[in-house]
């Protein structure tokens, strides 16, 4: 991508002796990728300038070349690139009121982002020319040039036939100050000015590098989908054979290791996780694939991440901790965190089970079987919102705690108290160590009533058919008992999920009636007919 000439060009002064500062208003920095300032000033006592901003940003450090100074007269040029610079004022300070500064600002586009500027060349002297330069730059470049003039010099002109002036500004008979610029494909042709009256002056001049072209991204892996951990992702496009490549997710940027690459395609390979964390690495769901050439331009393409073979994952939003009803993981996961699970072992695989977002789970019984007896093992694998990371596979162990069927939560083994006591839910009786224990089991209880209270009404309402009287719905109630020395602590929960079953029931019989009314209306709609 070859510098282009100035898209804006801004200028100002001030001669009125009290200056100590010069804003030149609305230099719009997205017309290009390099913003370029070069300022004037009457030096009567050593004034100096000492910050030059955009936008309230300083550019005051990245100065190109060195100041000039000759016979009162001075200049000193800079410079700000980006790939979206913003629109604001330039405002140049001065050490001390001057008698005269002026200021030209100049907005170039396609000028290299990392290396802006690949010569510079100054002079000064007294005459009526400036001596000739010698700069070096490719057909892709921009010559650009600044100079100042002391005194009353008249028909002040570019010397050379490749120069366009871009600014001409002067203050009543003591500074005057002119830009140009000419495609660096006439570099033979070095810039310069003539004017009539011989005075003192400075000029400088600069190369803009032109940029390196900016990538474009056509798709990943054909459809914009990949799976996590993948090997040998395709992404297609333009300009990008010396581009890097990275993936974007919730604030972290995971770089891929490229196998190959040429202007249009780049072949790369997404982290792999791994059992032994911390592995910094994406988690299944929507990214943003990033190319970025080495002139730090980029191009983005919205895509999916899927679950690795033999995996499954769900993003966490409340989980429950510190109950058996609930997988454990150290550390502790937080809603926003991602955790996947797999199965080695075993007749069964990961689809016979699902861990919900709040990490309770379900599983199938051909499965706990298995995991009970120790032929089928779950693993799981945290990956954290906190820093981007995924933690170690754990491995969850499986143990009985109900006497009769049902499903097994996951936890440790545990001696066996020496008194026995149970909490029994519909005739089912669940051996219990303490008070804590049974609370744990009846929050588990009371996850599933709210899920089975629903179902409940739901069949109870769909029973009942069109012109039946709306009878109260029905719903049954599990029957929970506690034992005599725990039923004050259990009472609350046990209270809550006759709520829940109750609640159903009343929703189902507001729904059975809203059914029947609208039923009516058809009926007399057709009557009508």
């Amino acid at each position: 991508m070859a510098a282009g000439i100035p898209a804006q060009v801004v200028q100002g002064k001030d001669e009125t002796g009290s200056a100590t500062s010069l804003t030149l208003a609305g230099v719009n920095g997205a017309l290009g990728t390099c913003i370029t300032v070069d300022v004037h000033w009457r030096n009567s006592a050593s004034q100096a300038v000492t910050d030059v901003t955009h936008n309230g940003v300083s550019i005051f450090a990245n100065e190109i070349g060195t100041q000039l100074n000759q016979s009162g007269g001075s200049q000193r040029s800079f410079r700000i690139t980006g790939s979206s610079l913003p629109s604001g004022s330039v405002v140049v300070t001065m050490s001390a009121a001057v008698p005269t500064v002026l200021a030209t600002a100049r907005v170039w586009p396609g000028v290299n982002l990392v290396t802006p500027i690949t010569d510079v060349d100054t002079s000064v002297g007294v005459g009526t020319a400036s001596t000739t330069p010698a700069v070096t730059a490719g057909d892709d470049d921009m010559i650009a040039d600044s100079i100042s003039i002391r005194s009353t010099p008249t028909g002040i002109t570019v010397a050379s036939g490749s120069q366009t002036e871009s600014s001409s500004q002067s203050t009543a008979g003591t500074l005057h100050h002119r830009t140009s610029y000419q495609d660096g494909s006439a570099a033979g042709d070095q810039p310069g000015w003539t004017w009539t009256g011989s005075q003192n002056w400075t000029h400088k001049v600069y190369v803009l590098s032109g940029g390196t072209p900016a990538p474009t991204i056509t798709n990943v892996d054909g459809d914009d989908t990949v799976t996590n951990e993948q090997q040998n992702v395709v992404m297609t496009g333009t300009d990008i054979s010396s581009a890097t490549v990275a993936i974007i997710q919730d604030g972290f940027t995971y770089s891929l290791a490229i196998d190959s690459q040429n202007a249009t395609t780049v072949t790369a390979d997404l982290p792999v996780i791994g059992n032994t964390g911390p592995t910094s690495a994406p988690h299944p769901g929507s990214a943003t694939y990033r190319v970025t050439n080495t002139d730090a331009q980029t191009d983005t393409q919205a895509i999916t991440i899927t679950d690795k073979p033999d995996t499954l994952s769900v993003a966490v939003v409340s989980p429950i901790l510190g109950s058996i009803i609930a997988l454990q993981l150290t550390p502790a996961a937080a809603t926003g965190d991602y955790v996947r699970w797999w199965i080695t072992g075993g007749t069964f695989d990961e689809t016979n089970i699902t861990i919900n977002a709040d990490l309770t789970y379900d599983v199938d019984a051909g499965l706990l079987a298995e995991l009970e007896a120790g032929t089928a093992v779950l693993r799981v694998q945290a990956w954290a919102l906190s820093d981007g990371t995924w933690g170690d596979a754990k491995v969850i162990p499986f143990t009985a705690t109900a006497v009769s069927t049902g499903q097994t939560p996951a936890g440790s083994s545990r001696r066996k108290p020496p008194r026995r006591t149970y909490v029994e839910i519909d005739g089912q009786q669940f051996e219990v160590r303490d008070a804590q224990e049974a609370v744990e089991l009846l929050n588990r209880a009371r996850a599933l009533a709210e899920r089975e209270a629903e179902e409940s009404a739901r069949e109870a309402a769909n029973k009942v058919s069109r012109g039946t009287k709306v009878k109260p719905v029905k719903v049954e109630t599990p029957t929970i008992v506690a034992p005599p020395e725990m039923r004050d602590e259990l009472a609350p929960i046990i209270a809550d999920i006759e709520r829940l079953y109750a609640k159903a029931a009343q929703t189902a019989e507001l729904r059975l009636l809203m059914q029947l009314a609208m039923q009516e209306e058809e009926d007399e709609l057709l009557l009508l007919l």
